[in-house]
């Protein structure tokens, strides 16, 4: 969504290039959906088991509750004792590791936060030694 001030010539250039940007999917993302489809997806899935599994042992220590995955890769943290979510999300920033605020899930998500299980297990090791020392526990 859009507006462009320019010459005729110009803009004719920019609806050709808008008009493939919407119709079409981005060529990069067609080789990344071949390539994803012909991975072996047991392999993915089973990694990711063991990550989700990993970050649920290390949870079960910190004192908040969580929803556990049902399909996907993220874990939904809801800290106990009145804990400042935002505090806590700037805390982390400032120690380097990125979680996404529940705001951005929707009104009864504002006192989670998101973590994700995309990374290899020392990094997600490393994040949940930062967010227990952001926490003091």
């Amino acid at each position: 969504v859009g507006y462009a001030i320019a010459s005729k010539n110009i803009i004719d250039k920019i609806s050709k290039i808008q008009a493939i940007a919407v119709t079409s999917v981005a060529e990069p993302m067609q080789y990344a959906a071949v390539a994803a489809m012909k991975s072996n997806v047991t392999n993915n899935a089973t990694l990711m088991k063991k990550r989700l599994d990993f970050i649920r042992r290390e949870l079960e220590d910190i004192p908040c509750d969580f929803i556990n995955p049902d399909g996907g890769m993220y874990y939904f943290l809801r800290f106990k004792n009145n804990i400042d979510v935002n505090k806590i999300i700037f805390d982390l920033l400032n120690e380097g590791v990125a979680v996404a605020p529940g705001t951005g899930f929707g009104e009864s998500y504002f006192d989670f936060i998101r973590i994700s299980a995309c990374q290899p297990i020392k990094l997600l090791n490393d994040g949940l030694k930062i967010l227990r020392k952001v926490m003091n526990v």
